[in-house]
């Protein structure tokens, strides 16, 4: 038993040392567990120092090493995260400047923590929508692949000793075998490279792609809802509009950064939120009605939020309604290409039955 008990920790510790990379879900783990710590009256030092302690990532525990450091010489939690901005971007360190002036950083580090585990959640939503396809689409390739590489070749050899006029798309699946077949090193070289890029990007990169490139409602929606949650927690906060929007931009992709920035400007031109994102005209009426409802009434951030609720909402039935569609179309390409390999093949030997 002991010796199971040791086997265990070895091979736990193994895999901690190797899956050692910082991800978005263990800064929103370290923000929840630093505002439990902060709201509980231990001073921040303790709390980094307790933090250390349970903390199995070696990588994220010399960082937290790190952070409590900087804060022991002096400098404020602001400074410190700001020196790391591959974690922490510049509006989550403007949120902690003011939640730390306000002697409210608890709450404001437990509502960073909230957002930060909405886009993780978004993210992971567009993953399991893409995970599918690509499992089934990589599955028909090896298949398509293999029956190219190694039956249909011997279709090939089978055929040139008989005298049947073989029909167009048996002879197209032909030269595309004696094709691959002939230059599979090229083949070979661009499936490795594929491979070896989709893995240094990683999926984040290819996520951000499709935003940037995919004019899809879907993705329209996903930036009302960061827009609006971001928006929201700014004002929560107690960051001035004019110093949050230009800090809410970059965190949108390139096509709706622009669109906040034009808002900023308008605002600053002394317009109201409402009256600047209607004269822009690329906003949602609903997002228009929730706003001026806010601003009469006080309650901005509040009408904010529930517009990202409601967002939020439409973007599940998007994706069900994706979903529903999908697999029958995935089935009839799948159908498509196996089936019409299958039938290149045998539509000569229907054709051979038929002269004998």
């Amino acid at each position: 038993m002991l010796m199971l008990i040791s086997i265990y920790r070895c091979i736990k510790n193994k895999w901690l040392a190797f899956d050692a990379t910082i991800t978005p879900i263990d800064i929103v783990i370290f923000f929840q567990q630093l505002s439990a710590l902060l709201h509980a009256s231990i001073p921040i030092a303790k709390c980094f120092s307790l933090l250390v302690q349970i903390e199995q990532k070696p990588r994220l525990r010399t960082l937290l090493l790190t952070l409590q450091q900087q804060l022991l010489n002096g400098r404020d939690l602001c400074a410190c995260l700001n020196s790391y901005p591959i974690y922490f971007n510049e509006l989550t360190c403007q949120l902690i400047r003011v939640g730390e002036h306000t002697g409210k950083l608890d709450e404001v580090l437990n509502a960073i923590a909230n957002q930060l585990k909405r886009n993780v959640l978004l993210q992971q939503k567009l993953k399991q929508i893409l995970f599918y396809p690509a499992i089934v689409v990589s599955v028909a390739f090896m298949m398509t692949l293999g029956l190219l590489l190694f039956v249909i070749p011997r279709f090939a050899e089978l055929f040139q000793t008989t005298q049947v006029d073989l029909p167009l798309l048996t002879k197209c699946i032909f030269y595309l075998s004696n094709l691959i077949n002939t230059h599979w090193q090229w083949l070979l070289f661009f499936v490795v490279g594929g491979s070896i890029a989709a893995w240094h990007y990683k999926f984040s990169r290819f996520y951000q792609l499709l935003i940037n490139h995919l004019p899809l409602q879907f993705f329209k929606h996903l930036n009302e809802v960061r827009f609006a949650r971001y928006f929201a927690l700014t004002l929560t906060a107690g960051l001035p509009i004019g110093t949050a929007l230009p800090l809410i931009a970059p965190t949108c992709d390139r096509h709706y950064m622009p669109l906040i920035l034009r808002l900023h400007r308008k605002i600053a031109q002394g317009q109201s939120v409402y009256q600047a994102m209607l004269a822009l005209g690329e906003f949602p009426s609903l997002m228009l009605q929730l706003v001026k409802i806010g601003e009469d009434a006080g309650i901005l951030e509040h009408m904010l939020n529930k517009f990202a609720d409601f967002t939020e909402n439409q973007i599940e039935k998007l994706t069900q309604r994706f979903h529903q569609w999908l697999e029958p179309l995935i089935m009839l390409m799948l159908g498509a290409l196996i089936g019409g390999l299958v039938i290149g093949m045998y539509l000569p030997i229907f054709r051979l039955g038929t002269t004998i």
